[in-house]
């Protein structure tokens, strides 16, 4: 046997040293072959971007595979010689009697691997990666949005072991796409914005909102499942503002069976900013002169300069009162936790600390703080 840059592969007797047959019809180079376990049957793969099956007692071709994107530069027979393989772009699998495709395998980048069936089932390494999309004509839909329906753990082997499945409800080519949204965000002075669906195929189901990020608690549906498109009022009454007045908005849709959610549509919704006062950060530092854990060196200059630090960053006014290491006395803490109260942020303050003689967080009770307005008055 024989291959050729020419497209052809030559079957040669190896008794006589005379060619047998010469297996013609490829339309580039070939890049593979491989022989069946029986002997009777030669699969090549070429630069045409197919492979064929060919019986070496005619030499005739049998079947031929198309579908790869690039050269079938690899082929074979599983041991039992029911399923060909081909690699050419992706991996592909073959009945060998029929000729149908059974599945398709992509290698991923990352490592990891995704194997689709004809009907739309599929497997993967990573099956709830937001990696994996499906794409309906123009539209782009996340994988794990159609688990549910189509994820089939150990897929491959299950097909080469000649398994059946149970008939799915619908193809994966013959999706039905959730709604097309657009928003208009609410006129001022108003917390209603108006919400306009569009069904592509899949109905008009439930709408998720979120405001800033965060999802509202009512919800509603489109007027009917089944309506070409509808228009809504969305009430932004409960959602959480931010102070700067600056909004997102974003609204969901989903089919009407709630397997599948649209993009979403998002805009910004602006207001008046709140007028709210900045936030203080206090802190009590207190310090001590001898620690039982040497590794842990620290002063209670070292852990002001720390909060300084963190106040510069993120906060306004940061008074942070310091008990003298030589003074570090219940008397002298609760006159710095009344010295914080007596600025008007009682509701701010903080009750834990660290225990630096152990080394680790630990907890000051509401009733130790309490105790603290007992001992300086």
């Amino acid at each position: 046997m024989g291959a050729s840059n020419h497209g052809w592969v030559t079957l040669w007797d190896i008794a006589t040293g005379k060619e047998r047959f010469r297996l013609s019809g490829h339309e580039g180079s070939i890049q593979a072959v491989s022989v069946s376990p029986d002997g009777h049957f030669l699969l090549s793969g070429s630069e045409d971007l197919t492979a064929r099956l060919w019986d070496v007692q005619t030499g005739k071709e049998t079947k031929r595979f198309e579908g790869h994107t690039g050269w079938v530069t690899s082929v074979a027979f599983t041991p039992d010689g029911r399923t060909l393989v081909t690699s050419g772009g992706v991996v592909k699998f073959w009945d060998a009697v029929s000729g149908r495709e059974l599945a398709t395998m992509g290698l991923l980048t990352d490592g990891n691997w995704v194997v689709v069936d004809a009907e739309g089932r599929y497997d993967a390494s990573e099956p709830d990666s937001t990696g994996l999309h499906f794409v309906a004509g123009r539209d782009v839909i996340e994988l794990s949005q159609l688990k549910q329906r189509f994820y089939t753990p150990g897929l491959l082997g299950r097909i080469v072991r000649g398994e059946k499945f149970p008939v799915i409800d619908g193809s994966l080519h013959d999706v039905r796409l959730a709604p097309d949204v657009e928003v208009q965000a609410p006129g001022p002075g108003s917390a209603r914005a108006e919400v306009h669906l569009v069904n592509r195929g899949g109905g008009l189901g439930k709408l998720i909102a979120k405001v800033n990020g965060r999802e509202l608690p009512d919800t509603t549906r489109g007027s009917s499942a089944n309506a070409i498109s509808s228009t809504l009022s969305l009430d932004l009454t409960g959602a959480t503002l931010s102070p700067s007045g600056k909004n997102v908005i974003e609204v969901f849709a989903e089919s009407s069976n709630g397997l599948l959610r649209s993009h979403g549509f998002a805009l910004l919704w602006q207001r008046e900013p709140a007028n709210e006062p900045a936030p203080n950060l206090f802190a009590v530092v207190v310090g001590i002169s001898n620690y039982d854990n040497p590794s842990i060196p620290m002063s209670a200059s070292g852990i002001r300069a720390l909060f300084q630090g963190i106040q510069k960053l993120l906060l306004g006014s940061l008074p942070i009162p310091v008990i003298p290491p030589t003074y570090p006395s219940k008397r002298t803490i609760c006159a710095a936790v009344r010295f914080i109260q007596f600025q008007g942020f009682v509701s701010s303050l903080l009750s834990w600390g660290i225990d630096f003689r152990r080394g680790r967080p630990s907890l000051f009770s509401k009733n130790n703080i309490g105790q603290c307005q007992q001992v300086v008055s």
